[in-house]
């Protein structure tokens, strides 16, 4: 929450406490949603990539093909 709380401050030049008092629950989730998608284009620029287990990998290609 703290970091959420400091990204948002910073996005927008307010305290902590200004965030608190105006930032609403979507505020909240716009934030968490920005700052995972950053973390995943730096890892993908890194070359990190998630590890997904085979059996989800498969569920997912049985979904496409309408399995």
């Amino acid at each position: 929450m703290a970091v959420t709380l400091d990204s948002l401050g910073q996005r927008y030049s307010l305290l902590p406490s200004e965030v608190m008092n105006r930032a609403t629950t979507f505020d909240l989730q716009i934030a968490d949603l920005a700052m995972s998608y950053q973390k995943m284009q730096q890892n993908k620029a890194h070359g990190i990539v998630p590890e997904v287990k085979e059996e989800v990998m498969l569920e997912a290609i049985k979904r496409v093909r309408g399995q």
